[in-house]
């Protein structure tokens, strides 16, 4: 038997006993003095105030799953997801079509003496369903390397108008957090998408 179950039979047992003693004396079936009575009664009320509140810290501790449904990925606001260490921010959308969902995303740069320079778009490679029953999706998307980018990173000229092909994995809790995994090895990356609220 492992600890945690062990502890809550004992505590269990331990508050039923002061529980019964309690209602015991109260009748008058168990003679106690009356100091020891409402000292009884005072550790009941402290023990099912406990339960309540060690009741209450589980619930909101505890990962309650979001599901993936439509409805969450288009309703609202754009998307943002940001890459601080290097002033990146991305802001898509999940668009209905009739074949499916489909993602649209830009990626800017931004630096105090420019304007935000676009520098990666994503797009999903095909429309993707998404069953209500999971949290989490999976779909094939492209980023492709803007003109522009070479602007803010000239060592990047090669690489101008070029894509990459990989996955995007995302789970849904009270944000969009996952992975983009290129197809053809390193790099991936973490992401996480919150809703815009601007």
């Amino acid at each position: 038997m492992s600890l945690i179950p062990l502890a809550l039979f004992l505590f269990l047992a331990i508050f039923t006993f002061t529980a019964i003693l309690t209602l015991l004396s109260l009748i008058n079936v168990v003679k106690i003095e009356r100091h020891y009575q409402k000292q009884l009664f005072r550790l009941v009320i402290l023990e099912v105030v406990g339960v309540v509140i060690g009741y209450v810290v589980t619930e909101i501790r505890r990962p309650h799953d979001i599901f993936m449904t439509e409805e969450l990925l288009i309703s609202g606001p754009e998307w943002d997801s940001s890459f601080p260490e290097k002033n990146w921010r991305t802001q898509g959308r999940f668009v209905r079509t009739a074949d499916g969902i489909e993602f649209v995303a830009t990626t800017f740069v931004s630096a105090s003496d420019r304007p935000a320079t676009p520098i990666i778009e994503w797009h999903s490679l095909k429309p993707f369903a998404v069953s209500s029953e999971s949290s989490e999706i999976a779909f094939p998307v492209t980023a492709k390397w803007t003109p522009a980018a070479t602007s803010v990173y000239p060592t990047l000229e090669w690489e101008a108008g070029k894509s990459r092909n990989g996955t995007m994995k995302l789970k849904a809790d009270l944000s969009l957090r996952g992975s983009w995994i290129a197809a053809d090895g390193p790099p991936s990356w973490g992401v996480m998408f919150t809703k815009s609220w601007h």
